[in-house]
């Protein structure tokens, strides 16, 4: 496992996204929910 690879590879998708406090993060059929644990803080909900 790559974990500083993986942890910029959300990162980068987390801005791609434009999350922010007003965005509701669904994180629905994906797998373990690692991505949507490491971008949880950057969303209101």
């Amino acid at each position: 496992v790559n974990t500083l690879a993986a942890e910029k590879l959300y990162s980068l998708a987390g801005d791609w996204a434009r999350l922010g406090p007003d965005t509701l993060l669904f994180d629905i059929c994906c797998g373990t929910g690692t991505i949507g644990l490491t971008l949880a803080h950057r969303v209101g909900m």
